[in-house]
């Protein structure tokens, strides 16, 4: 196990591409931390250069609180699980699994021994006479995880593994690695595009942006307490709606009240107090809440533009005026449909609020 640390790493390419800018994180021992962001926010670079195999343009990379900016991959003792698979096509499954013991002068009943029993944990152990053009695109992934599993390093860094896989097998084998992170409590530093995958994953998450970390934090901490709007949008799906409002106290004790397009809230919390005049006002569509009846409380109305059946929901978007829509998850029994009139609570403890200018979370901290 280890402890892995990027401290003010920065890496630009030739022609002045900064992919990773002034990156301070910190990957605990025997933690499982993921990488998420859009392509091209740096998250495969930064694993990169702590594999050894990009060198930071400036700031350190240290391993259990040991400097190895400069250090070979080979002096590092991390296994790297790539996209590609990268197995040997001339070689068996058997030969796949021992070379890097090979390579590292271990004996050959030894080899024998690791390679069968990281096999079996992984149920290819009929496989290993086996070359990988004879194996699915799943089997394969499972050699190259073993092969990396099998040498027992400090830490696994791996890169987008699971990207090839068809969606069933991307669950099992999601499922898999967090069985196997449970069982070796190795660290694993994971990279993905996938919001999903690295939330089912993660211990922590790191949300990455232009080469910039943006929030790092437990998956349900990053969905409920987003650190900025990017975050806030990024993570969840449907995304959360955003909306440019405006907030006006009602006087001492009276509450705020927030008028945006096609409704108007008021907020009795005194800590909305802290609320700028100008904000976005954040609210998942899962948190949206229909209106049954039309002497019911409602915050907002519009008609029905889109009715999307997603088998244990529908995605349902509300037309509030010319310029604005809202996104809402609604119960599958809704007998809503297009061209309907719709009405919609808000509630209070569900609004996130964020500044204007730079995105950031403002306000009171009440969305749960």
């Amino acid at each position: 196990m280890a402890e892995l640390r990027f401290e003010g790493v920065r890496k630009v390419f030739a022609g002045g591409t900064v992919a990773v800018d002034d990156v301070t994180l910190e990957v605990r021992d025997g933690e499982f931390m993921v990488f998420v962001g859009p392509s091209g926010s740096g998250k495969s670079t930064l694993l990169r250069v702590m594999a050894g195999l990009e060198a930071p343009t400036g700031g350190t990379v240290r391993v259990d609180g040991e400097d190895v900016t400069v250090a070979e991959p080979r002096e590092r003792d991390l296994a790297m699980v790539f996209q590609a698979y990268a197995l040997y096509p001339h070689k068996t499954v058997r030969e796949n699994l021992e070379f890097g013991l090979r390579m590292r002068g271990v004996k050959a009943s030894e080899r024998r021994e690791r390679a069968e029993a990281i096999a079996r944990t992984l149920g290819i152990a009929p496989l290993l006479h086996r070359k990988p053009a004879e194996l699915s695109g799943g089997q394969r992934q499972r050699v190259a995880l073993g092969r990396a599993l099998v040498r027992e390093p400090k830490a696994f860094l791996l890169d987008e593994p699971l990207s090839n896989l068809d969606p069933g097998l991307r669950l099992d084998a999601r499922a898999e690695l967090a069985r196997l992170h449970r069982k070796t409590a190795t660290t694993f530093l994971y990279v993905t595009h996938d919001q999903e995958e690295a939330m089912s994953l993660g211990d922590r998450v790191a949300v990455l942006r232009e080469g910039r970390v943006q929030q790092v934090a437990p998956p349900m901490e990053l969905y409920r307490k987003p650190a900025n709007r990017f975050v806030a949008e990024f993570i969840g799906s449907p995304s959360m709606n955003i909306r440019r409002c405006t907030a006006t106290a009602r006087g001492t004790g009276g509450g705020v009240r927030i008028e945006g397009p096609g409704f108007d809230l008021h907020l009795d919390d005194g800590r909305a107090h802290e609320l700028p005049h100008e904000i976005l006002l954040g609210i998942r569509p899962h948190d949206v809440l229909p209106v049954d009846g039309d002497e019911a409380p409602r915050d907002a109305d519009g008609e029905i533009e889109l009715v999307e059946p997603r088998g244990s929901d529908l995605l349902v978007r509300l037309r509030l005026t010319p310029e604005a829509v809202l996104s809402v998850v609604a119960p599958p029994d809704l007998g809503a449909a297009e061209g309907d009139r719709m009405a919609v609570r808000l509630p209070p403890d569900r609004l996130h609020f964020f500044d204007p200018r730079d995105g950031t979370r403002v306000g009171p901290d009440g969305a749960s």
